[in-house]
């Protein structure tokens, strides 16, 4: 760690789980969300980051972290909440599940396709 390079801890918002990152004040937040996202807390798409600083959101990705105030009050705390949606694990068609005989629908059995035709359907009743 050089002079300029502060110890910046990361905590994630939805687990409070702690990362440690290494980075010159110099650097953009750009710079820091991509760091971020190499962490033990990521793969987090820097899109999806968005962080707090002494209670309020650091947004403007060009600016230095110095001009951000990181470090201000000697403070060198910043709070990720991740915005990215949880990754959904598909199956395929020989590891999906089996629905159960009775939810199955036959499309090309003819028996079922008669409709009834109701003339005067009930009403809906009204909430009071």
């Amino acid at each position: 760690m050089t002079t300029e390079e502060v110890e910046l801890t990361i905590l994630r918002t939805s687990d409070a789980s702690k990362a440690q990152v290494a980075i010159s004040t110099q650097k953009t937040l750009n710079d820091l969300k991509a760091g971020i996202s190499r962490s033990t807390l990521g793969p987090i798409d820097p899109t999806y980051q968005r962080l707090f600083h002494l209670g309020r959101e650091l947004k403007s990705g060009g600016r230095s972290l110095s001009k951000l105030g990181l470090g201000r009050l000697g403070n060198f705390v910043v709070h990720l909440h991740s915005t990215q949606p949880e990754a959904v694990e598909l199956l395929s068609d020989d590891e999906g599940a089996k629905a159960p005989a009775s939810a199955v629908i036959d499309l090309l059995e003819d028996s079922d396709d008669e409709v009834a035709v109701i003339d005067n359907p009930p009403r809906k009743r009204q909430r009071a």
